[in-house]
């Protein structure tokens, strides 16, 4: 069933076995686990089933000191969250992103990769992706692009690494009739969670109050509240709730919020390869995406470059993923970078002014160039290389989500971020690109140019967001140092639950998708598990309060 919360009466009441906060990857992920087993469920989303500008606006938040972040483009609020714009890369996290590595500070989780093993398999369905290997000899052997190689790499220093990229798996759009036509799940829109009810010792919670755009205010009452509402929403949901503990719902520790990570992105280096064919558009992100030439049994493929863990261990480094993109010819041409910008903004449903438009214009010509040349994806019209390297962060205590004290449309506190990016991450993406420019330019494949010294004191100026929101209610045994424990429930709330990679301890390398997407599988199973001790009861109506 779907229901609009703008047409509930004012302080409506919904009764339901499990509440799910948010419909993103995660969210809907939990809601199709629980519907497979019939188990009543309620899962809200704030934003309606498509892009709305006021409702989208209540993302705004404050940033402070620390690398510049708009906390309203990074995040996408309708149905189907940041699916709704997600390249689609996958690869499950390794053992090495798991343990805990002394020269990481605040690394190791508290589960292993035998713990994710079992629900990857489930993840794939919902992200509709095979069992295909990550090995890069596979790929090459069974694609059908015929001029395919991997780069010469001593794996002693760099290695290929092998990502899957899942079909264009809009969750809002795919899932909608599923959700909406199940028996046990009422899909609730254009209700945004204002706050977790809980018992008056704040050892159980009872239910989520909403508000809607309209001013009316709504409640549901649950056995169990699961949130699901991204990195940034679910700090801020729970420090918001302070009814019963006035510094915030699970943070009499003071950790809510804090460990918040990025993948920090970083363009730099132009390589250029003395023979065109000498290089394996594996490596090429531009020419992968899209390309069914790089799809086996309906999976697509693309490769990075890695640092191997002999490196890592014995440099005590981060890992770093490298990417290739090929600038065609006219991309570099004056304009061309306004024209971007432009088109960036609208894709993101942001607003262009006049200005915008003019800065524009001169460069219109090369960019129509630009795009008929990347078009073609001809190798001889690629200019050269753009090395594009995405680093494993460390978990900082001091980055962190808290409260501004600016208020958003329906009254409540808005976001505020701090995120900073430390010297390990600078030393470990220091040393991916001088040890890829040393392995081109000693196998006599190409040059590697890179202007002055970019990792001097203003190197955070070149560090990008990709839009990874983790670690604010990161997975701890002890509640001194994490806000959940290995199976995702808040430290001493009994039911209270958090899905998502806000649960993340360290982001290793990889997107985060598929990895969170496991651990939502296997939090239903938790939950399900422990729903079987309370009684099943209809949510056919909807009561006033």
């Amino acid at each position: 069933m779907l229901i609009d919360g703008r047409a509930l009466t004012d302080n409506s009441v919904l009764e339901t076995g499990v509440v799910i906060v948010g419909g993103g990857i995660a969210g809907i992920t939990l809601a199709l686990e629980f519907n497979r087993w019939n188990i009543p469920v309620c899962l809200l989303e704030a934003g309606g089933v498509s892009y709305n500008h006021e409702s989208h606006a209540l993302y705004a938040g404050e940033v402070t000191d620390g690398l510049d972040y708009d906390l309203s483009s990074t995040r996408t609020r309708y149905l189907g969250g940041s699916s709704n714009c997600w390249c689609g890369w996958c690869r499950p996290f390794g053992t090495m992103d798991l343990e805990r590595r002394d020269w990481v500070e605040n690394s190791g989780w508290p589960i292993s990769a035998n713990d994710f093993a079992p629900h990857y398999a489930r993840a794939r369905d919902v992200l509709k992706l095979t069992d295909l290997p990550f090995d890069p000899h596979f790929w090459i052997r069974h694609m059908p692009e015929s001029d395919i190689r991997l780069l010469p790499l001593d794996d002693r220093l760099l290695t290929t690494v092998v990502n899957h990229c899942s079909p264009a798996v809009r969750l809002g759009e795919s899932r909608r009739a599923e959700l909406e036509q199940s028996l046990t799940t009422k899909l609730v829109i254009h209700a945004t969670a204002s706050a977790i009810t809980t018992d008056p010792f704040a050892t159980h919670a009872t239910g989520v109050r909403m508000k809607t755009m309209e001013g009316k205010n709504l409640v549901v009452k649950a056995k169990f509240v699961l949130l699901a509402a991204g990195g940034i929403e679910n700090a801020r949901l729970l420090l918001l709730s302070n009814d019963v503990q006035k510094e915030g719902l699970g943070n009499g520790h003071d950790v809510v919020g804090r460990y918040f990570m990025d993948h920090p992105r970083i363009c730099l280096g132009r390589l250029t390869f003395h023979d065109a064919d000498a290089y394996s558009r594996f490596y090429d992100v531009t020419y992968q995406y899209n390309n069914d030439n790089f799809s086996v049994r309906g999976t697509r493929a693309g490769a990075t470059i890695g640092l191997s863990e002999e490196v890592q261990r014995s440099e005590k480094l981060l890992q770093c993923h490298t990417a290739l993109f090929g600038s065609y010819i006219g991309e570099n041409s004056f304009g061309v970078a306004s024209c971007r910008r432009v088109y960036t903004a609208l894709k993101r449903h942001q607003t262009v002014g006049l200005g915008d438009y003019a800065r524009m214009a001169p460069g219109l010509a090369a960019a129509t160039t630009a795009f008929l040349a990347r078009s073609t994806r001809m190798r001889t019209l690629v200019q050269h290389y753009i090395l594009e390297s995405v680093l494993e962060p460390v978990p900082d205590r001091e980055s962190r989500v808290t409260l501004s004290n600016k208020l958003d449309a329906l009254g409540q506190r808005r976001a505020r971020l701090k995120w900073r990016v430390g010297e390990l991450e600078k030393k470990t993406h220091r040393r991916a690109i001088e040890l890829i420019k040393q392995q081109v330019e000693s196998l006599h494949l190409g040059r590697l140019e890179i202007d002055g010294d970019p990792w001097d004191d203003q190197w955070e100026r070149s560090v990008q967001s990709t839009c990874h929101h983790m670690g604010t209610t990161r997975m701890h045994s002890d509640p001194r140092f994490g806000v959940v424990d290995e199976n995702c429930n808040v430290h001493g709330v009994a039911n209270l639950f958090v899905a998502g990679s806000s649960v993340f301890p360290t982001g290793g390398s990889n997107m985060p998708t598929i990895n969170l997407v496991a651990l939502a599988v296997r939090l239903a199973e938790h939950v399900k598990d422990m729903h079987e001790e309370y009684p099943v009861f209809d949510l056919s109506t909807v009561q006033a309060a």
